[in-house]
């Protein structure tokens, strides 16, 4: 019955991303519609596509379009790499992973180098790093992954240096390599102090939270999943917050069974405690474990 509500509750969570807006985006989406100036336009437009994890994917797709026309018009190659960007990112939530690595190649080919394109640039190599990664080409990702880094180091950008750091623990993660995966995630927390940019990079969390799953860690899995999940809310960030949720319900699942076992009857019980067994059927808000005795029959 218990894995029969946490379904339930899963399903709703999932309907909840499938169906639903945010404020945020549609604040954003009104700031695109009622903008004139064609520059101010396209800065909305890039702004709603930064919510592409939230965002439908033929959402995504509209406006990355939409963004690639408006840059072509202005001639500005740096925003037309940006918005290759974003369209690259469609692709791959489409499922098109060699559309989209051939795309970030031939912008970052084209302009490479290109003044105020270092954005972009980092955005479209941890994009390739990502499509390598899901390709089980680990060691072209962790190249990849290695270049936004350097990058983002010699232009001091702190979320780009997370993303990366991130990003290198995810694919010793994929490698199976829990304790190197686990020093970079560290590493990637420690790059600054400031929530707002731990809130951004809510992902760092719920990957410590995934690795110490592994480990059969299951307390330290909860305690970070939590701090994804509360982290994902606060910004809006729809997908985050499923997938994390989503990664609750498994490591509640199992701290429930690791209860059940830890608790089997002591011989200290008295004769009338014989057949009894131990039920664990969830938690309260400060993470204590609800389990209770019962009998047989």
């Amino acid at each position: 019955m218990f894995r029969y509500y946490l379904l339930l509750f899963f399903m709703g969570c999932v309907h909840g991303y499938a169906s639903g807006q945010t404020a945020v985006i549609d604040q954003l989406k009104k700031a695109v519609e009622t903008a004139t100036d064609p520059a101010v336009k396209l800065k909305a437009v890039f702004n709603l596509c930064e919510q592409r994890q939230s965002l439908h994917t033929d959402t995504l797709c509209k406006y990355a379009s939409f963004a690639r026309q408006l840059s072509l018009r202005q001639n500005n190659q740096a925003d037309h790499a940006l918005a290759d960007y974003y369209l690259a990112s469609c692709l791959v939530k489409r499922g098109l992973l060699d559309s989209a690595y051939t795309l970030c190649t031939e912008t970052i080919l084209k302009t490479n180098e290109l003044p105020g394109a270092v954005d972009a640039m980092m955005r479209l190599t941890g994009l390739k790093a990502q499509i390598l990664t899901r390709s089980s080409r680990y060691k072209e990702g962790l190249a990849e992954f290695y270049k936004v880094l350097n990058t983002a180091q010699k232009h001091n950008d702190i979320l780009m240096q997370m993303g990366a750091k991130n990003g290198i623990g995810w694919v010793n993660m994929e490698m199976d390599q829990p304790t190197e995966a686990l020093r970079w995630f560290f590493s990637a927390l420690k790059t600054t102090d400031n929530k707002l940019r731990h809130e951004k990079n809510s992902n760092i969390y719920s990957n410590i939270a995934a690795v110490y799953k592994q480990l059969n860690q299951n307390d330290s899995a909860d305690y970070y999943i939590r701090i994804a999940i509360d982290f994902s809310r606060r910004i809006e960030n729809l997908f985050s917050e499923t997938a994390s949720t989503s990664s609750q319900i498994l490591i509640l699942i199992r701290k429930a069974r690791c209860c059940r076992s830890s608790f089997k009857r002591s011989p200290r019980h008295s004769q009338t405690d014989r057949g009894s067994f131990l039920y664990c059927f969830g938690y309260e808000p400060n993470g204590r474990v609800l389990c209770k005795y019962q009998r047989h029959g």
